[in-house]
């Protein structure tokens, strides 16, 4: 028995983690791990096509040690990145500055292109073919990806200043979930779409569907209550609709379960 209500000491242990320096150092270094990772793979992949002949020693050492040593690092280092970022910014795929994809064919497109200009055929020429493609199109997804995810973060710095604002002019009422996904007992989260059930000022019945990420220990079901925030204005513009636990009042919670 406790004299402290267990769900919110969790929650304030994990508020507390949030930010936390230690995760910002781990982001970096396994950011740095997929971006290595990558880039090995790719000059691997470049010392093959600086080959004239395949009995030809390959200008890169040990082609195959690019393949173990790169693939893992990349896995390895994605799963990581994913699960630091997590506990850094609270929130399931949310990155502070770049995300793994990005990392990933950033570090791809420098690996090539070293592989390209740095590691000449025996024969003094630069690999044949098309090879030059391949740093080439890392490099051009790369970019795509990195204008993706600042796009991004932009749209979710808009998206909190009108609930800012919506918290300020609008209003609070119960609402009542009408699905949502199950999960089995071996999961740790749920990231689904949920629909919900309020009555707006003019008392007319209105559902709403929101896309959203729970953690396992508070992981609402069907027909439990959810706090609806709403623009009284506008209360069919689902844009202005946000969903929060049932004690939900400020930013934060209904944020939380926000993709």
């Amino acid at each position: 028995m406790s004299t402290t209500d267990p769900v919110a000491e969790r929650r304030r242990r994990e508020a507390a983690k949030l930010g936390a320096p230690r995760y910002a150092v781990a982001l970096v270094i396994s950011g740095a791990v997929i971006a290595a990772g990558a880039g090995v793979l790719a000059a691997m992949l470049l010392s093959f096509g600086a080959l004239d002949e395949f009995t030809e020693a390959a200008p890169f050492p040990w082609p195959g040690l690019g393949m173990v040593i790169g693939l893992p690092a990349i896995i390895f280092g994605m799963l990581a990145h994913t699960g630091f970022a997590r506990k850094y910014t609270g929130r399931l795929l949310a990155y502070p500055l770049v995300g793994p994809l990005t990392l990933m064919l950033g570090g791809g497109a420098i690996g090539g292109w070293l592989g390209w200009f740095g590691w000449p055929a025996p024969s003094g020429s630069r690999p044949g073919g098309l090879w030059w493609l391949l740093p080439a199109g890392l490099t051009v997804l790369a970019v795509l990806s990195l204008v993706a995810g600042a796009r991004g973060r932009i749209r979710t710095r808009a998206g909190r200043r009108a609930l800012a604002g919506v918290l300020t002019t609008g209003r609070i009422t119960a609402g009542e979930i009408t699905a949502i996904p199950e999960i089995g007992p071996e999961s740790g989260g749920l990231l689904g779409e949920m629909v919900v059930r309020f009555v707006d000022d003019a008392g007319t019945e209105r559902w709403v569907q929101r896309l959203g990420q729970w953690k396992r220990h508070e992981l609402p079901k069907t027909g439990d209550t959810v706090a609806v925030l709403f623009d009284p204005t506008a209360p069919g513009d689902t844009k202005r609709i946000w969903i929060g636990p049932a004690d939900a009042r400020t930013a934060e919670d209904f944020s939380r379960w926000s993709l």
